[in-house]
């Protein structure tokens, strides 16, 4: 029996748009395999693009997987890390779902937002399968993950230092890692300690504004682009430097801060 695994991606365009790329690459190589989709999902650009995918990609099989929702008292928490929280907290619902595939999978890809999953999964009787996460950033941001547990940010010390890495200003840090009660913080430790064990449009003349999603691999490879103002998600930063668009960055969250380096080092921006 040939055999099959499941692909679980997490919340927004970055986390999703990694593991539509793999989905179709496996579907060229005629591989099994199911897509779960959660629901629901939290901007209408991710379920335009996933309802697009799978009309376009229609042999491939998709499975709903429906989180508990999650309601927070701070209005101020990013509704991309509640759903990561979300999807976290329905992890016992995967079980009976994993179980209905037909032919019984084998193996399960998950997002880097829901590694800390795989520990309960794993434990699971009726799940005997392989885990792997999937991760689009850099080494020297992964490298920071897997060492943040272990970490101290408080002080004053200007520079930090990992193992095997030069050291790097504490500026480069996402600022919401420095409170250890932000969702944001608590969900990376979380993240890190599980891997460490295993449409609106408004026109203007120099340009164009668009409020939703838009495909950034061709607006980046059209000859009239001369230059990308980005946040600096890694996904970006391999787009732009594959087609040699020179980069200005304004870093929010995550690795991008440490992207924002590598854009300079490397001449890009």
């Amino acid at each position: 029996m040939e055999p099959h695994v499941a692909l679980l991606p997490s919340a927004g365009m970055g986390h999703l748009m990694p593991f539509l790329r793999l989905a179709a690459m496996l579907a060229s190589r005629n591989c099994k395999f199911t897509l779960l989709t959660v629901q629901p999902t939290v901007s209408a650009a991710e379920s335009n693009h996933l309802n697009s995918f799978f009309t376009a990609h229609p042999h491939i099989q998709r499975l709903d997987f429906h989180v508990l929702p999650l309601h927070s008292s701070n209005p101020h928490d990013d509704p991309f890390f509640l759903q990561f929280e979300a999807i976290i907290r329905s992890v016992h619902l995967l079980p009976p779902l994993l179980s209905s595939l037909y032919p019984p999978i084998s193996a399960l890809f998950l997002d880097i937002a829901a590694a800390t999953c795989v520990d309960q999964l794993a434990d699971d009787p009726s799940l005997s399968i392989s885990y792997y996460i999937l991760s689009t950033t850099s080494a020297r941001f992964f490298s920071l993950l897997t060492h943040l547990p272990h970490l101290t940010l408080e002080g004053s010390c200007k520079n930090l230092q990992l193992p095997g890495l030069p050291s790097f200003s504490r500026l480069n840090i996402p600022p919401p890692l420095f409170n250890p009660e932000n969702l944001f913080t608590t969900q990376l430790i979380s993240n890190a300690r599980a891997i460490s064990k295993s449409k609106r449009e408004l026109k203007r003349r120099q340009g164009m504004v668009v409020k939703e999603w838009v495909n950034q691999e061709e607006i980046l490879a059209h000859p009239a682009i001369g230059g990308f103002f980005s946040h600096c998600g890694w996904n970006s930063v391999m787009e732009a430097a594959q087609r040699g668009v020179p980069m200005l960055a304004w870093t929010l969250n995550g690795d991008q801060r440490f992207n924002a380096e590598v854009v300079e080092k490397a001449g890009l921006g």
